[in-house]
């Protein structure tokens, strides 16, 4: 195992070793956040891969003064998830998906996963229920402010209110 300053060192000087570890450290994990935003293990699968030749490719641009690792893997994971559920293929995939697996209201309470050491959860959840579902749509599941609007039948300028309410709760309570 690593300390993370050596892991890094071998990530950018290429060793096998350092990417088989990469993938046992946060293989399960990165698969866990894609997973919550494509919704289909295949796609997870394929996300998964494309976010570790990310990491391999881009490894030189990390800057640990701006951030954890872990954070920054995280991140990669969740635009190439957000960006495949915008992308053409998905939105055709999804048109033909029946009714049953649209998704439901009352499920949209995130499940944080491994982010819970920074509080957000906690944070999140203490928001009122109409602010936390903006919250989980936006940020976690990849929703822009139309495609709420027109899901949920929203005017779009309650959706942009509300997120703004909400950030400015959020910004309050983890400043505390």
């Amino acid at each position: 195992m690593f300390s993370e300053e050596a892991f890094i060192k071998s990530l950018h000087d290429g060793k096998p070793n350092a990417y088989a570890e990469l993938y046992d450290r946060y293989g399960a994990t990165l698969f866990q956040v894609i997973l919550k935003i494509v919704k289909s293990n295949e796609d997870a699968e394929n996300l998964l891969q494309d976010t570790f030749v990310k990491i391999w490719r881009n490894i030189s641009t990390y800057d640990a003064s701006k951030g954890r690792l872990f954070t920054w893997f995280v991140t990669i994971a969740r635009h190439l998830a957000i960006d495949f559920c915008r992308s053409k293929y998905f939105t055709k995939k999804n048109m033909i998906q029946n009714e049953d697996n649209l998704v439901n209201n009352q499920s949209l309470s995130v499940e944080m996963f491994d982010l819970d050491y920074l509080g957000i959860n906690d944070k999140v959840n203490s928001l009122e229920d109409k602010l936390k579902q903006i919250i989980d749509l936006q940020f976690y599941y990849g929703y822009t402010q139309t495609q709420i609007s027109e899901e949920f039948n929203i005017p779009l300028g309650t959706v942009k209110s509300r997120t703004r309410t909400a950030l400015l709760q959020l910004r309050t309570k983890l400043s505390d």
